[in-house]
């Protein structure tokens, strides 16, 4: 056992010193994905080139081919322009791209003649990988409530060509629900989709059509180009102003509140969809979507004339009482004990039922 581990030791050794004693031109230092450009190769005096381009790991050892470069003269025009064994200026321009963090090669083994004689050699370019910086934190909450607008950036510090960005967003039942190109993601379609309440949702970055990792510009931590928050109903909340909500228990023995039949307010209530933020940062408001119509009945039956009127504002669904002059003109002067039930079912599918109170008198 110990010869075995002697032996990788040096193996190791030999690795490290091999990559301390190569000759290095230049180093880049580039985020990953990130198109990286070479400094050219130029040799003078040219007349027959042949070359290997290699990318290296940090030991040189071999991990593919570079196959994005051009040089010039191209080789179709290389006959041309070493014509009467006259040398050529030969220039080696090299484009990579690496997705992995690390230091890495990129090893130009070259054979060459030329006017002045031959040349064997291997020339090498240090490239350090690193990750790339988010221009800004992402803020996104985990969860959001119907209806809500949203939007962030996931542009990095380095990643700066904007057509290279794209993303896409993914629901729990496995499909695609929205795509876009750059880096600026809204999701008010998201969240105001009825289909997508009770889902959990996943924002998927690209950079050239590639998931990547970043860090994170406030905690320096490293995360991955991905972020999930789930869509949630938001509950309905009433105004209903003199009004009180009934409670079987004490209100036969308390009564309600006087509501004047002569105030036109008196006979509205309104109903709004009211959510506070999962990070405390405010609360939501929504109009209130209804599927069928709004029911409304009383007690007695004789306070409403008939159908009660339905109306919508910003964010409120306003129920205006249809209630019956001829009720009004029989009215005791101490008024009488009201009760109004109001009910509908939400776009969410959600049964509401409101039972409220009131003195009414004129």
């Amino acid at each position: 056992m110990k010869h075995i581990s002697f032996f990788l030791f040096i193996i190791i050794l030999s690795a490290f010193t091999l990559a301390q004693n190569i000759k290095v031109r230049d180093t880049i230092r580039v985020a990953a994905f990130q198109n990286i450009d070479v400094p050219p190769l130029v040799l003078t005096n040219i007349l027959r080139i042949d070359y290997n381009i290699d990318l290296l790991d940090a030991n040189l050892q071999k991990i593919r081919d570079c196959k994005n470069f051009t040089q010039k003269p191209k080789k179709e025009e290389w006959a041309k322009a070493t014509a009467g064994q006259r040398g050529t200026t030969f220039i080696l321009s090299i484009k990579e791209s690496i997705e992995k963090t690390g230091t890495f090669y990129i090893r130009i083994a070259i054979k060459a003649s030329g006017e002045k004689g031959g040349l064997n050699d291997a020339f090498y370019y240090a490239v350090i990988v690193e990750n790339p910086t988010l221009a800004a934190p992402v803020t996104i909450r985990s969860d959001y409530f119907y209806s809500e607008k949203e939007s962030f950036s996931f542009a990095t510090v380095e990643f700066n060509d904007i057509t290279a960005y794209s993303y896409k967003i993914e629901d729990s039942r496995g499909g695609v629900f929205l795509e876009g190109k750059g880096p600026i993601v809204k999701l008010d379609s998201v969240l105001k989709t009825i289909s997508n309440v009770g889902q959990e949702m996943t924002v998927k970055g690209f950079y050239n059509g590639k998931q990547f990792s970043f860090i994170d510009p406030v905690t320096k931590a490293i995360k991955n180009s991905e972020w999930k928050f789930s869509i949630k109903e938001i509950d309905v909340d009433v105004f209903a102003g003199v009004w009180k909500k009934y409670d079987p228990k004490t209100t036969d023995e308390e009564g309600g509140d006087f509501a004047s039949m002569s105030n036109n307010n008196a006979r509205t209530i309104m109903f709004t969809l009211l959510g506070k933020k999962s990070d405390g940062s405010g609360y939501i408001f929504a109009k209130p979507e209804i599927r069928g119509s709004v029911q409304v009945s009383s007690e007695p039956a004789e306070f409403l004339a008939g159908t009660s009127t339905i109306s919508y504002g910003t964010v409120w669904l306003n129920v205006k009482l249809n209630v019956s002059e001829d009720y009004l003109k029989a009215l005791p002067p101490e008024g009488e004990e009201v009760k109004v039930t109001i009910s509908f079912t939400t776009v969410f599918g959600t049964k509401v039922t409101k039972e409220y109170h009131a003195t009414v008198i004129l």
